[in-house]
């Protein structure tokens, strides 16, 4: 029994808890419709379809409040217009609830105001209000009307208004999110004409600022093609059309568009043309009869002839002004706005009035050339430009600069050894590690063959196995009795002798070349010095094989003579070759001690190149050059130079050039090798 119970009494939380998930789930449904739907319509669509079935509303509608103030429905149920018989009286309800700003309530037979609710439904009007969005009292943008059955309970009722009360939260959001939407776009716009009007400027040239205009203007307004005219009432002039660089102006195009461009002049206003409703000047014939010519054969679906427009003291200074020509010819593309088109040519004008007003003036062209010289201060300044050019230029011709070639290097010691695996095989054991001192003969790796060991092995039983053989023939032989045994076994037995003789013999030969190469495995030091081999530990582990000619170790004999090792690249070794003063001076410093300058002197120039792997990746042709220092190296500089990374960069002093030669001694040498190649 008392189970029983506890299941009756957890009926009615779990019935809720359902509840409130649909209803959770209902929300973030819309809530995820109001950030994906693009359209009102889409929206309140999707919110009808939701919300609907939810409160079980026999049917509903959303209705749109326009800028004019007016409200139209925008989505409905499919019985929502069957089920209004008067529709300016139920107009009148939606006006009342957009004053009111607060969700209606209006049972069958309820009035507000004139309103009446003349169904027999329970009416629920909720205005969607931006009053928490924006600074006016009431922006209501829609309204959301559902009918609910009448006789329900009033917490039904109650519970139905709070959630489109939730509901109205939601699509305000929205309407604020397609409203800053709105506002980016209009800002983009706005930057998008302000950077057309930047690179339009900047030239008085007729020909070159209406390029711009037809190239940018392209670029602002998505349509097929922007024409550039000049145009009077009684003549027209092509100066450009985007995606080309060059203008036929015989051609039918270009004199039907000169003469759509002196019919916009003369009316002062647009020429506007959509296949789909025709022109606004069907009241001119004439402009009607050019306007169809030219749609006809030239398959425009949208064009908008644009006067610029000019105010009156650019009117009085030119008697032409600009017209600009915007097409669309594919089917499925958008109908131009004239708006945008207008903004366009609003935008243009400063830049197209002044390069039209200098193409006007007498020897303009020459004007544009040379005018900026008219001017004092202008000419003052040309003539400081030019002194100040002529001093640069006779003091890098004039005054001397040392000629260097800096290159990367390695301070090494002048005795140094490499030691390489005389065959492959395992290490053994090491005995020399890093900075150890060693003698020439001392044992530095010893080194084991697997393979090796087994095949002396193999012949030394093989040996032993022939020797045994050999003394039983010989005993054959020597103890019987020769008068008894027939020649020819004894015959054959002494060829059987010399046999494994001769194959002992070999045997022995081949064991002792195998022991031979056994012993070489053990390696020594070539020399009396200091292992310079970094991590000799990680590299010649017990048993980690190495390869035949791999190196091992490097000895070098630290207490003896050091030089450098330079890498010149081979394009610099002529500037070497046509030095002035020999031997040639080194200036260095290590990359690890960078404050320190040392000197040295170049005693050897490599006579082949060789190519060397950078560090990038790539091979550079490189020549050698040897230097000895001029001073004493401190030990710890011997040290650093030993470590890893320890390069140096070096300045190889050639000689003195002009200061200019030194400074553009690079450019000169690409520029020659261009005119050679």
């Amino acid at each position: 029994m008392r189970s029983t119970s506890s299941d009756t009494s957890d009926a009615p939380s779990t019935t809720d808890q359902a509840v409130w998930d649909d209803l959770s789930l209902v929300l973030d449904q819309v809530d995820d419709a109001a950030r994906t739907a693009e359209a009102p319509s889409d929206f309140y669509r999707a919110v009808l379809a939701k919300m609907a079935p939810l409160l079980a509303a026999s049917r509903g509608a959303v209705w749109i409040v326009e800028a004019s103030q007016a409200v139209r429905p925008i989505a409905h149920t499919s019985t929502w217009l069957s089920a209004i018989a008067d529709h300016e009286a139920h107009q009148a309800l939606v006006s009342a609830a957009i004053a009111s700003t607060e969700v209606l309530e209006l049972p069958p037979g309820a009035s507000i105001g004139e309103a009446t609710n003349p169904t027999p439904d329970y009416l629920l009007l909720a205005p969607v209000t931006l009053a928490e969005w924006t600074h006016h009292q009431r922006g209501v943008v829609a309204v959301v009307e559902l009918a609910l059955p009448a006789g329900r309970a009033p917490s039904s009722y109650r519970g139905s208004v709070e959630l489109l009360r939730t509901l109205t939260q939601v699509a305000a959001e929205y309407h604020v999110r397609r409203e800053l939407l709105r506002l980016g776009t209009a800002g983009a716009e706005t930057q998008s004409l302000l950077t057309f009007a930047e690179r339009i400027g900047g030239h008085v040239d007729l020909q070159r600022t209406a390029m711009a205009i037809a190239n940018e203007g392209g670029r602002v307004i998505a349509c097929d093609r922007i024409s550039v005219l000049t145009a009077s009432s009684r003549s027209a002039r092509l100066w450009a059309t985007s995606g080309t660089d060059h203008v036929e102006r015989r051609g039918r195009a270009a004199r039907a568009l000169e003469q759509l461009a002196t019919m916009a002049v003369k009316l002062g206003e647009p020429i506007d043309y959509t296949d789909h409703a025709g022109d606004d000047a069907e009241s001119l014939p004439q402009v009607a009869e050019v306007l169809g010519r030219y749609v006809d054969e030239f398959h425009a679906r949208s064009l908008i002839v644009m006067p610029v427009p000019m105010d009156d003291e650019q009117a009085e200074r030119t008697s032409h002004r600009g017209v600009l020509v915007v097409e669309q010819f594919a089917s499925d593309s958008t109908p131009l706005n004239r708006m945008h088109v207008a903004e366009l040519a609003r935008a243009a004008a400063p830049a197209l009035s002044t390069s039209l007003a200098w193409h006007e003036l007498p020897l303009g062209g020459l004007l544009q050339t040379i005018g900026w010289l008219r001017m004092p201060r202008t000419l003052f300044r040309l003539s400081a430009a030019v002194l100040v050019i002529a001093a640069v230029a006779t003091a890098l011709w004039a005054i001397p600069a040392p000629m260097t070639v800096d290159v990367r290097g390695r301070l090494v010691p002048t005795e140094r050894q490499e030691v390489f695996a005389p065959r492959s095989g395992l290490v053994d054991r090491l005995d020399a590690l890093h900075g150890e001192s060693v003698t020439a003969g001392q044992v530095l790796v010893a080194l084991r063959d697997p393979e090796l060991a087994i095949e002396i092995e193999r012949l030394a039983g093989e040996r032993q196995q022939l020797a045994r053989q050999l003394e039983s023939v010989r005993a054959t032989r020597t103890t019987a009795d020769v008068r008894q045994r027939d020649p020819l076994e004894l015959y054959r037995l002494s060829a059987e002798e010399e046999e494994l003789k001769t194959k002992l013999e070999n045997l022995t030969a081949e064991q002792t070349l195998l022991e031979q190469q056994a012993k070489s495995l053990v390696v020594t030091s070539p020399l009396t010095g200091q292992i310079t081999t970094w991590q000799v530990e990680e590299r010649l582990a017990l048993g980690r094989p190495v390869e035949r000619g791999q190196v091992l170790v490097s000895v070098a004999n630290t207490a003896g003579d050091w030089q450098l090792e330079l890498d010149l690249p081979d394009e610099r070794l002529d500037l070497l070759r046509t030095a002035d003063d020999w031997p040639l001076q080194v200036e260095y410093r290590l990359g690890s001690d960078s404050s320190a300058l040392h000197h040295a002197t170049v005693t050897r120039i490599a006579d082949r190149v060789e190519h060397r792997q950078q560090p990038t990746g790539g091979e550079a042709a490189t020549v050698t050059i040897e230097a000895t220092p001029t001073d004493e190296l401190p030990a710890e500089l011997r040290e650093a130079a030993l470590r890893p990374g320890g390069t140096l960069r070096a300045r190889i002093v050639v000689g003195k050039r002009s200061l200019g030669y030194v400074l553009t001694s690079d450019l000169w040498r690409a520029v020659c090798n261009w005119w050679e190649f």
